[in-house]
């Protein structure tokens, strides 16, 4: 019992420094969250957060089929 009580501290005290060391304005939460999603991502912490880039010119969406 107690032992859960220390790992969940740990966790907690590492993403509060991971936080600070990349100087993130995310919620500790949205941290975690992306961390789960990218858990076997080979990237660093800033790729995570970069807003991604321009919209391809092949992926046009005019081009679909629209169903009615």
């Amino acid at each position: 019992m107690l032992s859960q009580i220390y790992a969940a501290l740990i966790v907690y005290l590492l993403l509060c420094y991971t936080k600070f060391l990349c100087n993130l304005s995310v919620t500790l939460q949205n941290l975690m969250r992306v961390l789960q999603l990218n858990l076997f991502r080979t990237c660093s912490v800033h790729e995570l957060f970069k807003p991604p880039g321009p919209m391809p010119d092949n992926m046009n969406v005019n081009n679909q089929l629209t169903m009615a």
